[in-house]
């Protein structure tokens, strides 16, 4: 029986694997087509969140925005971290996956959008906000299933790091290590990083903070013991 359960929880990683890597492939090509007209030369105005453009009807800015991004320095800089720690989520189910980008990329928007009114001029992109908030999810996840103490501290430090660095942004408006980039990136919005922390947490909470593999090895482990314990109810006078 306890064959028969491990099999279970290896063909769930198997398949979330499988489903992660097509999701990823996806979601590269979405980045990548948003992002063409910049290997041309060209701007991604047309992607990005612009309130008075959305109200006149351009309604695909509010899904296109965090992808698009004001250069290939900008793009390189945001895509490799949103895909590096996409890649690392233990979140088995895909559903839980997508939701926690989209919660992330809502909140990040709306804190944005109230802390700096600026951006119904010059607008908003990037996925910078999104991947605050997955490094803080890998870092929780880290915490949880680490049985290594320097694996956790370290999981612990890179969250009250995150955590730090978006609650000062916001407060101050500033980006930390805004002087060492070596490429353009527009103009910096800080709020959109305690956003999309905030929005990552908040979906955590919501769906249960546990990994999938977590939850679906206690399911495991219960259907196991009552399986188990059945027999002997049947034969019991």
């Amino acid at each position: 029986m306890h064959h028969v359960a491990s099999d279970l929880v290896a063909g769930e990683s198997i398949r979330a694997a499988s489903d992660k890597r097509a999701e990823m492939g996806a979601l590269f090509a979405v980045i990548a087509a948003v992002n063409l007209p910049l290997l041309v030369g060209g701007s991604t105005d047309r992607f990005a969140f612009l309130p008075g453009a959305l109200g006149a009807g351009q309604w695909w800015r509010l899904f296109t925005h965090p992808f698009a991004h004001v250069s290939i320095y900008h793009l390189l800089l945001d895509g490799a971290a949103f895909l590096l720690l996409y890649a690392t989520l233990d979140l088995k189910q895909r559903w839980r996956r997508i939701g926690l980008i989209a919660m992330s990329a809502g909140v990040s928007l709306a804190v944005a959008l109230a802390a700096c009114p600026q951006i119904s001029q010059f607008g908003l992109r990037g996925l910078s906000g999104i991947a605050h908030g997955l490094m803080a999810v890998t870092a929780l996840e880290t915490m949880q299933r680490s049985r290594s103490a320097p694996e956790r501290a370290l999981a612990i430090a890179c969250f009250v790091l995150v955590l730090a660095k978006s609650w000062w942004e916001l407060m101050t408006g500033g980006i930390v290590m805004a002087a060492w980039h070596a490429g353009p990136i527009g103009t910096p919005i800080a709020a959109c990083h305690a956003g999309g922390l905030l929005g990552a947490l908040l979906w955590m909470a919501a769906t249960g903070s546990r990994s999938g593999a977590t939850v679906e090895g206690a399911d495991l482990a219960k259907n196991e013991a009552v399986d188990a314990a059945r027999p002997n109810a049947i034969g019991a006078p």
